[in-house]
């Protein structure tokens, strides 16, 4: 789907009063736009998705960085019902142009330390409502929360893989919120072996929670009559 495409049609709906939170991923950093030495900036992806375009959305209430869009919250409410969906971007190695992964699973760690410190704080802060992480990358073909697709295949970025290995929140997070009592689910996307995981999670005080991966690149015309 061309990008101006969807674009248009994010503002038609947010035009009808519908809340619509985007979520960076591995396709967004300024890299994709030709210039890898941008791989990390802010540049496009706020340009495009910025505080201007959630502005007028009563549902957005927080983001992590004054003026930069890419982890962000939105949280609803109906009667006793409230739901907080926590948004969080993904990170490219900066160290290591034109190779974005990282070089292992400490690194992963340290990289995405502070978005899912800042999402388990909202955790804490707001008890109250029931908080659902939504992010590009989570977890992997079994189901579990992993910096890479494939669990099987080998921690070592240098060799030949058929999944991505060393990337994505999804581990960072999981280990940031599974102690929180008011986590709900987890929703993502990015693998491409499977088009659809669905799998249950025990959190630290032993209840479960769904996660959801749902890619629709693997399908017929890259699953636009799905997004259609």
């Amino acid at each position: 789907i061309g990008g101006n495409t969807i674009t248009n049609g994010m503002w038609r709906i947010k035009a009808e009063g519908i809340s619509w939170m985007n979520v960076p991923g591995n396709h967004d950093s300024d890299a994709d736009e030709g210039d890898p030495s941008r791989h990390d900036s802010t540049m496009h992806w706020n340009q495009v998705f910025g505080t201007n375009f959630y502005a007028s959305d009563p549902h957005w209430f927080s983001n992590r960085v004054a003026g930069d869009t890419r982890d962000l919250a939105f949280r609803f409410s109906d009667g006793a019902a409230k739901i907080m969906f926590v948004g969080l971007r993904w990170l490219d190695n900066r160290t290591n142009p034109p190779n974005l992964q990282f070089p292992d699973t400490n690194a992963v760690f340290a990289a995405y330390a502070t978005n899912c410190a800042w999402a388990s704080n909202l955790a804490r802060a707001y008890p109250d409502y029931l908080i659902v992480p939504v992010m590009h990358y989570f977890m992997d073909t079994n189901g579990t929360p992993n910096t890479k697709d494939i669990p099987s295949e080998s921690d070592d970025p240098n060799v030949a893989h058929q999944g991505y290995v060393d990337e994505g929140p999804g581990i960072v997070c999981w280990d940031a919120l599974k102690s929180a009592p008011n986590l709900m689910m987890v929703l993502s996307g990015h693998v491409r072996a499977r088009p659809m995981v669905r799998s249950s999670l025990k959190c630290d005080d032993g209840h479960m929670v769904d996660s959801i991966l749902f890619n629709t690149q693997t399908l017929p015309t890259d699953g636009t009559n799905v997004i259609n």
